[in-house]
């Protein structure tokens, strides 16, 4: 099993790093078609709409770039992908013992709209656990990792390899009061958490999703809460846990049990202490 892990991560890796240069070369040139999303209705603030229903057809490409890779290999998982394309639904095995979790684009708006901030995202989950993760940044060419040795690095990318990877590592000073919040936090708990700690929020997309990870490992924010995230749109803080002092836990503070697919239903990322904050306003 231990070979096949190795031969899975090199290959989405090379994958990965063609369907990001193929996405690069795409942009500016693609519309943005829009799609229905499950859990957005016309009351989320413009940001959120605009966010969750941007679609181009780069998403759908990329898609079947990476799953043809797992089709060329020859084995055998549950997919959990953003798109439904052709080979999503040709290669899904529900009775497979591990989930491949893939986002082709992950930051559609801000591709479309000609933006730096966007990821090709892979995950391995089996157990409750992943196994191998990374979100691949093409501009500039830099790959967030989580291996399958369950450290973390972070890696320059040139002409389609990994020229530096150096582990990740959280700052020294962890001594923020900045909690950042996805908008399906309820309001009354953040509107409690407030009168103890800075709030920020992802509404108006100032600050998203993958930025307020790494500010919790930079030591920017003292965590970040989400209900309801999608397992590939969070990788970060499946690195954060790996790493020494990080936590991954729901909001009584219990370690968090990765899902085999879909959504988390409530989760907190950061380091240290987890703050008993958080555990009183929900519970």
């Amino acid at each position: 099993m231990n070979s096949e892990l190795h031969r899975f991560a090199d290959e989405m890796m090379k994958a990965a790093f063609a369907a990001g240069k193929y996405a690069r070369e795409s942009q500016g040139t693609v519309q943005n078609v829009e799609k229905e999303h499950e859990l957005t209705t016309d009351a989320d603030p413009e940001f959120i709409q605009r966010r969750d229903r941007a679609k181009t057809v780069i998403d759908e490409h990329v898609q079947e770039m990476l799953l043809s890779t797992i089709q060329s290999m020859g084995l055998s998982f549950r997919i959990d992908a953003e798109e439904d394309t052709p080979l999503k639904a040709a290669l899904h095995n529900e009775s497979a013992p591990m989930t491949v979790v893939i986002d082709p684009v992950d930051g559609t708006l801000e591709y479309f709209e000609g933006g730096s901030d966007w990821f090709v995202n892979v995950a391995l989950v089996s157990d409750g656990k992943i196994l191998f993760a990374f979100m691949y940044s093409p501009v500039p060419e830099k790959l967030y990792l989580l291996d399958i040795d369950r450290k973390s690095y972070i890696c320059t990318c040139e002409n389609g390899a990994i020229a530096r990877r150096e582990p990740m590592t959280s700052a020294s000073n962890m001594e923020s009061t900045k909690l950042y919040f996805n908008n399906r936090v309820p309001e009354g708990a953040i509107e409690k958490l407030s009168h103890e700690f800075e709030i920020v929020r992802d509404i108006h997309g100032i600050v998203k999703w993958p930025d307020a990870l790494l500010g919790c490992i930079s030591g920017e924010y003292k965590a970040a809460l989400f209900v309801r995230p999608q397992i590939r749109d969070v990788l970060i803080g499946a690195m954060i846990e790996t790493m020494q002092g990080g936590y991954a836990v729901d909001f009584s503070g219990n370690k968090i049990t990765w899902p085999d697919g879909g959504r988390i239903p409530e989760v907190v990322f950061g380091f240290r202490e987890f703050p008993e904050e958080i555990k009183h306003c929900f519970h």
